[in-house]
C-alpha cells in the first residue's frame, strides 16, 4: 500500500519542474537482519537530482542535490546509510519525497541492502577473466576484463604536434559545450593540417548547417578518428537528416569486436557518439540499427545509450524489446527503457 500519512514541513513541491511524487510504506525488516558489529545497511535510491528521506517520521540526512547536466542525465541510484535507524527494529515506516523528478520521472525500486564483513579475497586471472573468492569455494565472483570500459594503460599516442589526441579532443568539448571562447580555437579549415580539421568540425557548431554541411559528412569519413568523431557530433547538433545514413552506416561498422580491439585508438566512443547524434536527429530509420545495440555482447555504455536513444526515434515497433531491457540486471540501462516506455507510451 502507498499513500501519504506524514508530510514534513519546509518542502518545496514547485522547485524546478515541480513535478513531486510523495512515497510511504511501513516495510517489515527481515528476522536475519540482526547487524553485526562493523556492518551497515543501506537504501537504495531511484536516480534522481533530489529527495529527502523519513524513517519513522525522522529525517535522515542524504547527499546533496545534483544540478545541470547531472541532474537531468543522472542514471546512478543514490544509497544512503540508514544503520542507525533500523537497528534493533522489526518494522519502519519509510517516507520519500522524491522532490523533482525531472521530465521522464523513474523507473527502478528502493531497495535495503546490508554490507557485511569478508575475508580479504583472493584474486584468480586466467587470460582476461578475473575470479575473486572469499570464505571458501562457495562465494566467489568472476568478471571479464575485456567487457569492462577500463582506462587507458599506456600513454595515449600522440600526433604530430605532440598533442595527446583525446584531450585536444576535451578542449574542444570545451567550445561546444559554451565554456570556452570559439574565437580561442586558432585557424580551422576543413581541407587543412589533422588539428585544423579537428576544429573546423567544433567551428562549423556556429554556422548555419547549410554552409557546414557538406563539409561535415566529409569529414565523418576522415582518416583522422577524432575528426570523425566530432564530425559526427556537429552534425547531430544541427540535427541533420542528411546524415543520417552515413551514421547509422558507421554505427553498424562500430562492432563489439572492433571496440574491443586494444589497436583501435577511439574504442567505444564514436559508437557513443553515433547514438547520441542520432537521439538528437530523431530520425525513425535509424531504429534497427540502434536497436541492434541492445544486445547482451555489446559495450554496456552502448546498451545504455541505445535504450534511452529509441524513446525518442517515436517507433513502437520496440516496445517490446524495451521491456525485456527494461528487466535488465544494469540498473542504468534498465532505466533508461523504462524511460523510453514512458515517452513511447
Amino acid at each position: 500500500m502507498v499513500g501519504l500519512f506524514f508530510k514534513p514541513e519546509g518542502l518545496n513541491p514547485d522547485k524546478r519542474s515541480g513535478l513531486a511524487c510523495w512515497l510511504q510504506r511501513d516495510c517489515c525488516l527481515p528476522a536475519r537482519l540482526e547487524l553485526e558489529k562493523g556492518t551497515s545497511c543501506f537504501l537504495e535510491i531511484p536516480p534522481c537530482s533530489s529527495f529527502k528521506l523519513w524513517l519513522d517520521e525522522e529525517e535522515v540526512p542524504s547527499l546533496g542535490e545534483l544540478t545541470g547536466h547531472h541532474a537531468e542525465g543522472n542514471l546512478m541510484p543514490r544509497f544512503v546509510d540508514v544503520t542507525r535507524w533500523i537497528r534493533g527494529k522489526s518494522a519502519v515506516r519509510v517516507t520519500l519525497c522524491f522532490q523533482n523528478m525531472g521530465r521522464h520521472g523513474f523507473g527502478s525500486k528502493v531497495v535495503l541492502h546490508r554490507s557485511r564483513n569478508v575475508p580479504v579475497p583472493e584474486l584468480e586471472r586466467d587470460g582476461d577473466r578475473v575470479t575473486l573468492k572469499w570464505g571458501g569455494e562457495k562465494e566467489s565472483l568472476s568478471f571479464d576484463l575485456s567487457r569492462i570500459r577500463t582506462a587507458r594503460q599506456e600513454p595515449a599516442p600522440k600526433d604530430s604536434s605532440g598533442l595527446d589526441p583525446w584531450s585536444e579532443g576535451a578542449r574542444l568539448y570545451q567550445v561546444v559545450e559554451g565554456k570556452m571562447d570559439p574565437g580561442l580555437l586558432g585557424d580551422s579549415d576543413f581541407k587543412g593540417p589533422t588539428e585544423s580539421r579537428q576544429r573546423a568540425c567544433v567551428a562549423a557548431l556556429s554556422e548555419p548547417l547549410s554552409e557546414v554541411e557538406e563539409d561535415l559528412l566529409v569529414a565523418a569519413e576522415d582518416e583522422d578518428w577524432l575528426v570523425r568523431m566530432l564530425a559526427v557530433r556537429s552534425l547531430g547538433e544541427h540535427r541533420s537528416r542528411k546524415a543520417v545514413p552515413l551514421i547509422r552506416r558507421i554505427l553498424r561498422e562500430e562492432t563489439p569486436e572492433k571496440i574491443r580491439n586494444p589497436d583501435y585508438p577511439p574504442r567505444f566512443r564514436i559508437k557513443e557518439m553515433c547514438l547520441v547524434a542520432l537521439g538528437k536527429i530523431a530520425d525513425s530509420s535509424a531504429v534497427p540499427e540502434v536497436a541492434a545495440c541492445l544486445h547482451a555482447d555489446d559495450f554496456y555504455g552502448a546498451r545504455r545509450l541505445a535504450a534511452q536513444v529509441l524513446g525518442f526515434l517515436n517507433d513502437r515497433s520496440v516496445v517490446e524489446l524495451l521491456k525485456i531491457w527494461a528487466k535488465d540486471s544494469d540498473p542504468e540501462t534498465a532505466g533508461a527503457a523504462l524511460r523510453s516506455l514512458k515517452r513511447l507510451g
